[in-house]
């Protein structure tokens, strides 16, 4: 069902059969998941009821077409957002109907609590609801909704549907020179008890059954499980001095070739990318994606990772594949897009 028909609110997938097994695919170009985009700031009322709202029509539309909704991952790592307009989409795992899983409605309560911004008060008060049920077994989305228009009515805004709607439509006014993304339609709000939710609960560092073990070579689609480590050694040929700063720190700069511009990579992680507000080092150029690479440290060594990007990264001249994560040395050459860097 969920790989011959285009569902709103589900994440597109695409069956493949690989030595004699068949695995699933899901399409997740221009996304980012939940934890990663939230990774560094806070979740406000905003972006906590843009989230429920889309839940909800993702519940509708499972409803619609008879999948069962319980079935609907709500792993932070596997809800992908489009970061234009906050919209986010749902995996749907085809599991036996007798199995529950409810550890990821636990992952997502937990998450959701960590991130939301503890200074709006608003936000707290749906996500501690949400956490609170989720912990009870009592979840109703549709509790969620009500108490999300009861909030929006106190502080006299737009009905629901028209401000998302309205928000949706602005969004992509103003990505529409870098996006070819369509605005979502918004369904008829289904009230219902929605219990027992769950999605399997994947162990970040071991393959599951269920995801290729090799991720694809194209960029625009990928399994879900694919984040893996290519280190590589290091390149004699690019090496240089490494510039140490003051009390004996290593200072680490990102050099843009081009304009001579430096970015500094001292307090990672940081997200580069367009999208001023989503980002901690924005490149405003054309090829580069909303949110396109990201610096991280692991065990005292710089890391890149590419974010999904449409136009790919590079490492002197190494395309990376999607969400390929490569150990840095002092003198590479990296290209974002078709902007050129040199790590020091």
């Amino acid at each position: 069902m969920i790989c011959e028909n285009e569902i709103n609110g589900l994440l597109r997938g695409k069956l493949r059969r690989i030595e004699g097994e068949e695995w699933i695919y899901f399409d997740i170009s221009s996304r980012q998941s939940l934890s990663r985009l939230y990774e560094r700031k806070s979740m406000d009322f905003s972006d906590v009821k843009n989230l429920f709202y889309s839940w909800k029509d993702a519940i509708s539309e499972a409803e619609r077409y008879l999948l069962n909704p319980g079935f609907l991952s709500c792993n932070p790592e596997y809800i992908f957002c489009n970061i234009a307009t906050k919209r986010a989409e749902w995996i749907f795992y085809p599991l036996n109907e007798s199995v529950v899983f409810p550890e990821d409605l636990n992952l997502l309560a937990e998450f959701l609590l960590e991130k939301v911004d503890h200074k709006d008060a608003d936000a707290v008060d749906v996500v501690y609801r949400f956490y609170r049920n989720a912990k009870d077994g009592t979840f109703l989305i549709s509790e969620m909704i009500d108490l999300i228009e009861s909030v929006k009515l106190r502080v006299s805004d737009p009905e629901p549907g028209d401000e998302h709607e309205e928000y949706v439509e602005e969004q992509l006014q103003i990505e529409n020179s870098v996006s070819e993304e369509q605005p979502e339609s918004l369904f008829e709000r289904i009230g219902r008890l929605f219990s027992g939710f769950g999605g399997r609960k994947e162990e970040k560092e071991k393959e599951s059954g269920f995801y290729p073990r090799d991720a694809p070579t194209g960029e625009e689609e990928m399994p879900v499980k694919s984040w893996y480590e290519n280190s590589r050694e290091e390149d004699s040929e690019w090496n240089e001095t490494v510039v140490i700063g003051k009390n004996g720190e290593e200072r680490r700069e990102l050099k843009a070739l081009q304009d001579g511009k430096v970015y500094s990579l001292t307090n990672l992680p940081l997200v580069v990318g367009k999208l001023k507000k989503e980002v901690d080092i924005c490149i405003e150029d054309v090829s580069v994606s909303r949110m396109h690479a990201k610096f991280f440290e692991k065990d005292g060594q710089v890391w890149m990772e590419d974010l999904n990007s449409r136009n790919g990264c590079e490492v002197n001249e190494m395309k990376l594949e999607a969400c390929e994560k490569v150990l840095l040395s002092p003198g590479d050459r990296i290209r974002i897009g078709e902007v050129d860097f040199i790590y020091n």
